[in-house]
Order: C-alpha cells, then structure tokens, then sequence
C-alpha cells in the first residue's frame, strides 16, 4: 500500500499521542487498533510488524490506527 495514512494526535491526561490512521473508503469499514511491541525493549509504531500488520487490515478493508505510546518517538509524556 501506498501509506496514505494520516499523522494525528491523540490528547490525553499525559499530553498527545502520536498515531497513524488511514480511513477506508468503505462505508462502514470495521476499525482496527494496532499496538507497538514494548517501548523498553526499541518499540515503535514504526517496527516492521506492526507496519506490516497495519497493511495487511487496509488491505482487508478495515480502517486502521496505529500508535506510539506516551514517551515513544513524538508522543508527550513518560514510559
């Protein structure tokens, strides 16, 4: 896929979440939310599995979200 994905902020109590989303064109397209291995251990939204697994939901027609946790490349905040 083309990453056509948008960056967005999240806001929360700890300040904004960065995230990636891509809106499919389906109307009523299922959602998913894809998690980032552990932080502590090199974690990012941007690991290759969990880019691969973002695709790999667009491609079966869900909308998909993908996150950095707080403190994890530009999200604000701690680990």
């Amino acid at each position: 896929m083309k990453d056509g994905s948008k960056e967005i902020f999240i806001p929360g109590p700890s300040g904004r979440i960065q995230a990636k989303y891509v809106k499919n064109k389906q109307a009523g397209a299922p959602i998913a939310l894809v998690l980032q291995p552990h932080p502590q251990y090199g974690g990012t939204m941007n690991n290759r599995i969990v880019y691969e697994t973002y695709n790999s939901f667009y491609k079966n027609r869900f909308s998909v979200i993908r996150i950095n946790f707080r403190g994890v490349e530009k999200s604000d905040g701690i680990f």
